[in-house]
């Protein structure tokens, strides 16, 4: 990927969208419910972001290229996930 393609596929991010990748990153994989509830190391039941933003942001994540839907166990498949997307 050219750094001009780079820098046109960030200038379309938000800031939940940046907030998103780097939980990922830095966490592993999580359901938008619960980035929702614990994006970037928040803790508690209620959610630091409203789930439907949350979910917008990372079907728009999904479209760019830059995450992809795991459906499966996230315990056991975790560490392969984690490592496809670095």
């Amino acid at each position: 990927m050219m750094s001009s393609d780079v820098s046109s596929i960030i200038k379309q991010l938000n800031e939940l969208e940046m907030k998103i990748l780097a939980h990922i990153y830095h966490y592993g994989p999580d359901t938008p419910w619960l980035l929702a509830r614990r994006l970037l190391g928040a803790a508690g039941w209620r959610p630091i972001v409203p789930e439907d933003e949350v979910e917008q942001a990372v079907q728009h994540l999904v479209q760019l290229g830059l995450l992809h839907e795991f459906r499966g166990s996230l315990k056991r498949s975790g560490h392969q996930f984690r490592e496809a997307l670095a």
